[in-house]
């Protein structure tokens, strides 16, 4: 009888200050932090950390058969140091992405990244990386905030019902809005409405990062999913717009090496009347550099 050997690589955080001001643990009202926070912290004097953690113990969920604990990744963690920044990861289902997200970034927090953790997960579970810079108590209020609507959206969902399907084979949406309100033709195949931007960078000798969005369904019940490739300068900005239109995230990472600049991609999905869609995936394009001069040859069609 053949075995399967599950191997569970857990991921090894660490926090380097700008200064290292050996064992000042002055640098800290470590109860403050505790307080503003609502979590328990250690002080770590080699590096001037002080690290709290929010175990999720109340969490139920299992990958790959492996039942997952706070041991395992089900904490979440921010770590505090005394040259006045904070980073840290959020422990997040899906149904809670948007909504801690958006305190977070609402609070003057960062976003880095949102990615998966697991495979074979029961529920989904995602990691969300934050970051932010400025005074300790104020940094310290908004994580705490944050921390307090992730346990707060713990066992909620988004769907008052389950959706309705939207079938592509049965897409019936009228594109001549979106492409006016673009001022760009798309293609449409197989019942899929697809449209794309291209902006350029190097990369290995080869240019050209993209933003993309396909939609389907009809005019008053569509689906938008896409992605868009953004400069650091440009990615909380366009988190907080998609926010804004009840855009849901999907993750945020890097997908390439050797970019003369940062390239951050942020994958997206969206429900709701098709127009709707398309002006906030506009106003949400508009925070970048994807509505170049060379759509000017658009004519609308009659």
């Amino acid at each position: 009888m053949k075995k399967r050997i599950i191997l569970l690589i857990l991921p090894f955080f660490t926090f380097s200050p700008v200064s290292a001001e050996k064992g000042d643990a002055s640098l800290f009202n470590t109860q403050q932090i505790e307080t503003l926070t609502g979590a328990k912290g250690e002080l770590d004097t080699e590096l001037n950390v002080f690290k709290v953690s929010v175990p999720h113990s109340d969490l139920k969920g299992s990958a790959a058969g492996v039942k997952l604990t706070p041991s395992l990744g089900l904490t979440s963690w921010a770590a505090f140091s005394g040259t006045g920044e904070v980073r840290g990861e959020m422990v997040l289902f899906e149904d809670q992405i948007n909504f801690v997200m958006k305190e977070a970034l609402d609070n003057g927090l960062r976003i880095t990244a949102l990615h998966n953790h697991y495979l074979w997960d029961n529920p989904r579970i995602m990691l969300m990386h934050i970051e932010g810079k400025g005074p300790i108590k104020e940094l310290a209020t908004a994580v705490g905030k944050t921390f307090e609507i992730l346990k707060k959206s713990s066992k909620g969902t988004i769907w008052a019902r389950p959706p309705v399907i939207i079938n592509s084979d049965k897409s019936t949406l009228k594109v001549k809005d979106i492409e006016d309100l673009f001022e760009k033709r798309g293609t449409l195949k197989d019942g899929v409405y697809k449209l794309t931007w291209e902006r350029k960078t190097k990369m290995h000798h080869h240019d050209g990062v993209e933003a993309c969005a396909a939609f389907v369904g009809t005019d008053k019940q569509a689906a938008m999913l896409g992605e868009i490739a953004m400069k650091e300068e440009d990615v909380q900005n366009v988190l907080k717009t998609l926010l804004k239109h009840n855009i849901f995230i999907i993750s945020l990472r890097q997908h390439k090496m050797g970019e003369d600049s940062r390239i951050t991609v942020v994958h997206y999905m969206g429900r709701g009347l098709a127009f709707e869609l398309a002006k906030a995936l506009k106003e949400t394009l508009d925070q970048t550099g994807f509505m170049p001069d060379d759509e000017r040859s658009y004519k609308p069609s009659l």
